[in-house]
């Protein structure tokens, strides 16, 4: 094994805990963002296409077979959720842009990464990977319907549109995971599951560098402001994996926990590219701190999750 292959490796191993690194150079060098910004459309990308080359074909048809659940996932997680989250801030009386930026989180499909963070702490990946590849593809039908009713923000493209891009996106990245399972087959692929966990782990790191600097730049001028912000968010994608965890009487538990991780951990970043909205608005700097929580909490939560999935902690991030 190269030097690279060693490094990546070793990164892979720590797994959750290489992941807060991100955000720590995001927030130090943020003058990177501009040099690693170009790049962000290939870094999803190959984060998809990372995330989807460890997939068990029969495990991921078996998820996709189960239409029932899945539909009522999606539609609870992307619908049912977002109405009831708007209703209930309005009710608090809670700023409108505040509103419109957890709401919007809300309406987002949950994070496809979020698949490979299962695998590393011990969940049922199939599930994620599925749940959050599907949302994805329903966004179109879902959100062009309840951004504007719920949060009064129009879409800069129209849903056909969006549904051609987000099709593309994904499809692409399934053909290259495809692809690399047929090239080099599934025993070289998990024998190289460290490895594919430390390039995720640096192309989570470059989306970080990416999109942390709308944080570092406020917080420079208004810590106060941002930290209370930053409270808010987690405090969102803690309440939203609560909610996912509701369901163990219905899934069980490991199940119940795949669930709150992605109804708690949303793509934001696909919704803020189609959306109408002003630059520098608080939306933007929600999605920003919105990733702290992403990057964070599955170290802060592995011990909990794997014991929700009735498994002991081992020394592998991708055991």
């Amino acid at each position: 094994m190269t030097a690279a292959g060693r490094l990546l490796a070793a990164i892979g191993r720590a797994g959750p805990a290489a992941l807060p690194g991100g955000l720590v150079l995001g927030l130090l060098l943020p003058d990177l963002a501009g040099l690693v910004r170009p790049f962000l459309a290939p870094i999803v990308f190959g984060i998809l296409a990372t995330t989807m080359v460890r997939a068990e074909i029969p495990l991921v048809l078996a998820e996709l077979s189960r239409m029932r659940r899945l539909a009522a996932t999606i539609l609870f997680a992307m619908a049912a959720l977002p109405v009831a989250l708007a209703w209930l801030l309005a009710t608090l009386g809670a700023p409108g842009d505040l509103v419109q930026a957890i709401v919007l989180y809300a309406l987002s499909p949950p994070l496809m990464a979020s698949a490979f963070v299962a695998l590393m702490v011990g969940l049922n990946y199939p599930l994620a990977l599925v749940v959050s590849m599907v949302g994805t593809l329903a966004t179109p039908l879902i959100l062009p319907w309840l951004a504007v009713p719920l949060i009064g923000i129009e879409l800069s493209i129209s849903a056909g549109a969006l549904a051609v891009r987000l099709a593309l996106l994904v499809g692409g990245a399934v053909a290259v995971a495809l692809a690399a399972q047929r090239l080099f087959g599934r025993a070289r692929i998990e024998a190289a599951g460290d490895g594919l966990a430390g390039g995720f782990v640096v192309l989570m790191v470059l989306f970080a560098l990416a999109v942390m600097d709308i944080a570092a730049a406020r917080l420079a001028t208004d810590p106060g402001a941002v930290l209370a912000l930053l409270a808010v968010v987690a405090g969102v994608n803690l309440g939203l994996q609560a909610v996912g965890f509701l369901a163990v009487p219905l899934v069980g538990r490991a199940d119940a926990a795949t669930l709150g991780v992605l109804i708690g951990n949303r793509n934001m970043g696909v919704v803020i590219a189609v959306a109408d909205m002003p630059a520098g608005s608080l939306i933007a700097l929600y999605f920003a701190l919105a990733q702290i929580p992403i990057f964070a909490l599955p170290l802060a939560l592995r011990p909990l999750y794997r014991r929700l999935a009735g498994r002991a902690g081992g020394s592998s991030a991708t055991s």
